[in-house]
């Protein structure tokens, strides 16, 4: 049997993420010579024939709750590691597996966490949203790896995210905050991590700048009653910063929460010390002594019904 001669059929590149949210199917290879765009690349994007169910089209385009880069108003031009919103992030996601010049049909699969991102805009039908759309990688000027930056180029692009999140946060964005506050956390830790030439003015600045994270990400997590979450990373904040107020009260609401009564009283007791007139302090140790004399009466009743 003779074998048939003829031009070989071009394989189609499949690529999913491995959260399993984006998935592609390259329409057209890039230059695959060079490297895929790291985290503060420079991009060129143009994104096209786009549909999307969950949401409408105008919510996508028009709305920045959602995404600014699927804005009608975007630029084009992407900074890797600039998202601010789930679907930017999964968007971000599709990019960093891209080569320059590639253009790929994505598929996207987005989970709102509406309790965890208060600030609602519209009445989401529903909680899942799927985008479909053709994304071009027009050009990349990638950035260095990360253990390449200079220390202070770290520490400055971790201010920079940080701003943003506190931004994020003030909207009650706080899922998206929380996200950026990481990334924030990330850079500060390798400018701490760095080699012991860094000086010493600027481990201390890196220092203080990672606390400041962990304080951010505590009071997302309070916003969402994980108060287990915050008394551990309230711990990691008061060993180096005893007089920091937020966290004294946001720790102790979160054992006051949890019924912890004595830990609450030291930590609201020493917050309203450090600041006397704060009418949110003063009305949690009101509730504390409240519920601190219910407990006792509570005690006091099941002993007498034990020993009665």
């Amino acid at each position: 049997m003779t074998r048939r001669e003829g031009p070989e059929t071009p394989r189609t590149r499949h690529w999913e993420s491995q959260d399993f949210t984006v998935s592609k199917v390259v329409l057209q290879e890039g230059n695959l010579h060079q490297d895929l765009p790291r985290f503060g690349a420079n991009l060129e994007v143009k994104l096209a024939d786009i549909s999307v169910s969950g949401i409408t089209l105008s919510e996508l385009t028009h709305d920045f709750f959602f995404s600014k880069f699927f804005n009608t108003n975007h630029s084009g031009q992407i900074l890797l590691g600039d998202s601010d919103s789930e679907i930017d992030r999964c968007l971000e996601k599709c990019l960093s597996s891209m080569y320059p010049g590639e253009r790929c049909q994505a598929a996207m699969r987005i989970h709102f966490d509406i309790q965890k991102n208060k600030r609602e805009p519209v009445e989401l039908k529903e909680v899942w949203v799927d985008i479909e759309c053709q994304v071009h990688l027009e050009s990349v000027l990638n950035a260095q790896p990360l253990d390449k930056w200079h220390a202070e180029t770290k520490l400055e692009k971790a201010k920079e995210i940080n701003e943003a999140a506190v931004r994020l946060f003030k909207t009650q964005r706080y899922l998206d905050a929380f996200y950026q506050f990481r990334s924030a956390m990330r850079l500060v830790v390798f400018v701490l991590e760095d080699k012991p030439e860094v000086a010493e003015s600027l481990r201390k600045e890196a220092m203080d700048m990672k606390l400041s994270c962990y304080s951010n990400i505590a009071a997302c997590q309070f916003q969402w009653k994980n108060f287990g979450y915050v008394i551990q990373i309230g711990g990691k904040v008061l060993e180096h910063q005893p007089q920091n107020v937020k966290m004294l009260y946001r720790r102790g609401v979160s054992y006051l929460e949890r019924k912890e009564f004595p830990e609450a009283k030291s930590d609201l007791s020493e917050a309203h010390k450090l600041d006397p007139s704060n009418k949110a302090i003063n009305d949690k140790l009101g509730q504390l002594r409240i519920l601190e004399k219910k407990h006792t009466q509570h005690l006091a009743n099941n002993m007498k019904k034990m020993f009665g």
